[in-house]
């Protein structure tokens, strides 16, 4: 015997059954919906919940409909559900009461008036007819899970599949993006180009060419210049202190604390000849001395003049000094000479005698 549900046959055939042809009470039997249901549609007032009496429905108006009785229908029977208006079905997670609906991604649903949204009766309640799978993982095919959380991952563990969280699976922490201490730094330019240099903003980095990075350095006026190359320049106005190096330019002036020589002769004696002006005067002959002629040192013949001290000095310890003014010789300019002489046991003293007129005083200088 066929399952009985929704659909008859429109027109009520009349006569007597003889069996040679189908009979009346076989023609107006219900149809044999094994499998699929008639498609006879109706249209019913959207209420929260609706019992239908075909197997296609069109919900007119916009309540939400949360219940849709079983009545007349078997475990496995199919209905096809539009909208004339926005009617939406409420679903129900855990279905416990008769009539109950579980949506597909465990939500509620917003009719459709072209794509039907189709139910499969299973026990007492309606389950969205999709592959049977819905957002929750304990609904995913031969997947259990024992328990599982939002943003949590599947894991195969080699036997079974397990809920990880994403620190487990070593996912990716959230990022917080910044330049502060431990933030992901981003680009932060629509113009970023390969070979520029990266600067900091608020918020990340952006690209600097290297004209910019000048321009940002305060630069501009810095040239690109080779030192292995550069001929150097007559620019230089302030140049610091000079520690090392050998000087191989021209002589120093005299007024730049130079003195305009380059070369020296042994003997040369530097004068200012003009002013600020040195000149070197060459070595002069033996026994010439420095003057000065016409404003300048030259040198010259040494001029006559009277005898120096020739006497040597008398190194001699003595308690008594009697020499005579023959024995000290006559040097023209007077008689002197030098020696020493006790004073007492313990001391001695430099004494010199004078003499004037063949008579001598003896003077001590120390």
């Amino acid at each position: 015997m066929a399952r009985q549900g929704w659909g008859r046959h429109s027109t009520v055939a009349t006569g007597t059954d003889s069996g040679d042809q189908v009979s009346v009470n076989a023609w107006n039997a219900d149809v044999d919906k094994d499998g699929m249901l008639g498609f006879n549609g109706e249209t019913i007032a959207s209420a929260t919940s609706i019992t239908p009496a075909n197997s296609t429905i069109i919900l007119s108006g916009s309540t939400a409909v949360s219940t849709i009785a079983v009545t007349n229908t078997s475990e496995y029977d199919l209905i096809y559900v539009f909208t004339s208006g926005t009617a939406t079905l409420t679903n129900t997670s855990s279905p416990a009461s008769s009539g109950d609906i579980r949506l597909l991604a465990d939500a509620n649903k917003t009719l459709s008036t072209t794509v039907p949204t189709i139910l499969i009766r299973k026990g007492t309640a309606w389950y969205e007819y999709g592959g049977g799978i819905t957002n929750a993982l304990n609904d995913v095919g031969d997947v259990t899970i024992t328990s599982n959380s939002a943003g949590e991952l599947l894991k195969w563990d080699g036997s079974a599949w397990i809920n990880n969280t994403l620190a487990q699976v070593g996912a990716q922490s959230t990022l917080t993006f910044g330049i502060a201490n431990t933030n992901a730094v981003q680009i932060d330019s629509a113009t970023a180009t390969s070979g520029e240099y990266a600067k900091l903003t608020a918020s990340g980095v952006e690209s600097k060419s290297f004209a910019e990075v000048k321009t940002d350095l305060s630069l501009g006026n810095v040239e690109d210049t080779a030192l292995s190359t550069w001929a150097g320049t007559s620019n230089i106005t302030t140049l610091g202190t000079v520690t090392t190096g050998t000087w191989s330019g021209t002589a120093v002036g005299e007024t730049k604390g130079g003195t305009n020589q380059t070369t020296y002769t042994t003997g040369d004696i530097l004068y200012a000849s003009g002013a600020n002006t040195l000149t070197k005067l060459g070595v002069g002959s033996n026994g010439e001395v420095l003057t000065l002629a016409s404003g300048v040192p030259s040198w010259a013949a040494a001029a006559g003049g009277g005898a120096t001290i020739v006497h040597a000095f008398t190194n001699t310890t003595t308690t008594t000094y009697t020499g005579t003014a023959s024995s000290f010789g006559t040097v023209g300019v007077g008689d002197r000479d030098i020696y020493i002489k006790k004073i007492d046991a313990n001391n001695e003293g430099v004494f010199t005698k004078i003499w004037k007129n063949g008579s001598a005083v003896e003077v001590q200088i120390a």
